[in-house]
């Protein structure tokens, strides 16, 4: 029984981590996003005392300049 579940785990794993699944996503929320008429959100959380988020911020800032 223990072999079957890993069995379904796995493959239920791969299902929702492949890449053809990404794509529909992906392509769903742009037709989504398009339809609406709305511009692509970057959603950012910035923690202080994470060095990668100071990092992030400021690469977030060379693509899109604030000022």
């Amino acid at each position: 029984m223990s072999s079957l579940k890993t069995l379904i785990q796995r493959h239920v794993g791969q299902a929702l981590t492949s890449v053809t699944l990404q794509r529909l996503r992906q392509g769903w929320y742009a037709l989504k996003r398009i339809s609406t008429g709305s511009q692509p959100t970057v959603h950012f959380f910035h923690q202080v005392d994470d060095p990668y988020s100071h990092l992030a911020l400021q690469q977030l800032v060379r693509m899109h300049p604030l000022y």
